[in-house]
């Protein structure tokens, strides 16, 4: 049998981030009695761009917190884990690709610790062939880079083809089509930017795009 190769983003595609987000921040501000908006003011932060530190470090000037860096980047990862709920339709999704014959990986942008605290909770190291964190490779999407890392340690090329699901336009499907993939989009309810390059396959779940891998 011929393997070949499909990729996945794990934040917001494989694993719900967003509202996992949303509930950290209102648990974050009330276990310090940040007050009304305080949530809001760190959702809002963090959709400025900010990577995971930078967003704790502005956290922690905006409201005078006395927490070193370092515990709130513990407290973060830890609690942040502990809201994710493995979807056992997504793994066996993944299972039935492997006994398909396809290499899978996970290609995401993160620090290590937050991304493997991530896929742990998530169930899904034992569902996949492997995966790649940016913080860890050193190379983050969109770059060719992480993609062929991941490729390469599902034993695989890309040079082969293959398929790349993932939530951002720019991140997955760009990063996916200059890496020489075909992509399918998780839109999560969005439109697609104008004057993108459009992807091969739209969903509105990573549930669907495992019907479109063939």
């Amino acid at each position: 049998m011929t393997r070949r190769l499909a990729l996945f983003d794990l934040d917001d595609t494989l694993v719900d981030h967003s509202d996992r987000f949303v509930q950290w921040s209102k648990d974050f501000a009330a276990a310090r009695n940040l007050g009304d908006g305080a949530a809001d003011w760190i959702v809002k932060a963090a959709g400025s761009g900010m990577w995971r530190d930078e967003l704790l470090i502005a956290v922690r000037e905006h409201f005078f917190l006395e927490d070193a860096i370092e515990d709130l980047q513990a407290d973060y990862v830890e609690r942040l884990a502990a809201l994710i709920q493995p979807r056992p339709e997504v793994l066996a999704g993944l299972d039935r690709l492997r006994d398909a014959g396809w290499a899978v990986g996970v290609v995401t942008n993160g620090t290590q610790d937050m991304q493997w605290a991530t896929l742990s909770a998530a169930d899904l190291p034992d569902h996949v062939d492997s995966w790649g964190i940016s913080g860890e490779v050193g190379h983050a999407k969109p770059d060719r880079a992480l993609f062929e890392t991941v490729a390469q340690r599902c034993g695989m090329s890309l040079d082969a083809g293959g398929w790349m699901v993932g939530n951002s336009p720019t991140s997955d499907i760009a990063g996916g089509k200059a890496a020489g993939l075909r992509t399918i989009w998780v839109r999560h309810g969005a439109e697609w930017p104008p004057d993108a390059a459009p992807p091969d396959h739209v969903v509105d779940d990573v549930i669907e795009a495992f019907d479109l891998i063939h």
